[in-house]
């Protein structure tokens, strides 16, 4: 019985040692921490760089659109437009950035990327390509043209991946084989960079409140009217109607409470003084996902059919 006190007791103060090494910080404000960001129009990247700034980090705000840069310029952060599937978008910033930022980088946020939900069936090969161009070869562009800056501050490679690169999901084909990628490129880079002092973490965030899950909806209805008059007619209209009200239905069952959740784990992956090789964002995620990945194929493909299929 003692051993068995003992033991817990020694788990519990493990326990309490480890939240304290991961709660320390670093401060932006004693030094002068660059991060770039990618992907900053909306959602994750929007809400980070703005929190990050506030902090005191030197922020680098990459948008797609001239709105989103206007947006930033209009608050004081550096706001540059960039498209991360055009390699002379990519070294156009990066010419700036390294003029700009002789000392290098604290940290890339590879941030950008696109959603697609649809079909195997409904999906073309062009859209295969255009998902993996900017989810996969952008990010790994981006990672191969700054590697020199964040190797002169020896400093943080953040990327956002997903659960999708984990456990696959039905009606994200070529979302989640981009995904998988990008989970199988972070591994290897932390393995890789190891030696030159860059910290690798990729974050893997579920659903949450940014907008992501109405793109779906527009991304299923694309896919459906632009697919061949046979698919369409072995599928039914009525299939296409219950993915829909299963789609609209998902988010307000199993959406993250707080998209802030997934900031605060891009802060600490950027500022933390021990921060964690992988943050996984979310109850569903962190739990459901992860006892899924581990169960006999016959039992996890039940539960996924039933949930996100209907079947």
């Amino acid at each position: 019985m003692d051993f068995i006190l003992n033991l817990l007791i020694f788990l519990i103060v493990c326990c309490l040692f480890y939240n304290l090494i991961r709660s320390l910080k670093l401060d932006p404000k004693t030094n002068n921490y660059v991060v770039l960001i990618t992907g900053c129009d909306t959602g994750f990247g929007n809400m980070t760089a703005k929190r990050l700034a506030r902090m005191g980090c030197e922020v680098i705000a990459c948008c797609y659109t001239e709105q989103g840069v206007e947006e930033f310029q209009q608050l004081g952060i550096k706001g540059l437009r960039l498209d991360i599937s055009d390699r002379d978008s990519i070294n156009k910033v990066f010419e700036e950035v390294s003029k700009n930022y002789p000392n290098g980088l604290w940290a890339l946020i590879n941030n950008a990327g696109i959603g697609q939900n649809s079909f195997f069936e409904m999906t073309d090969t062009e859209t295969f390509r255009k998902v993996m161009e900017v989810n996969f070869f952008g990010t790994l562009t981006m990672t191969k043209t700054f590697l020199p800056l964040l190797k002169q501050k020896k400093g943080r490679l953040i990327i956002m991946t997903s659960t999708c690169g984990r456990l696959a999901l039905p009606g994200h084909v070529a979302y989640s084989c981009s995904k998988f990628a990008l989970q199988s490129l972070c591994d290897i880079l932390r393995l890789e960079l190891h030696r030159w002092g860059i910290t690798v973490t990729n974050i893997e965030p579920g659903g949450a409140h940014t907008g992501f899950f109405d793109k779906n909806l527009i991304g299923l209805k694309e896919s459906w009217n632009s697919a061949p008059k046979e698919i369409q007619l072995k599928y039914g209209e009525e299939w296409l109607s219950k993915q829909l009200a299963l789609l609209e239905k998902f988010p307000t069952q199993w959406v993250l409470g707080n998209a802030e959740k997934v900031v605060d784990a891009y802060v600490h992956a950027c500022l933390g003084r021990f921060p964690k090789s992988r943050y996984v964002v979310g109850f569903v995620d962190t739990y459901v996902h992860w006892i899924l990945s581990f169960l006999p194929c016959f039992i996890s493909d039940f539960v996924i059919q039933k949930t996100t299929l209907g079947l």
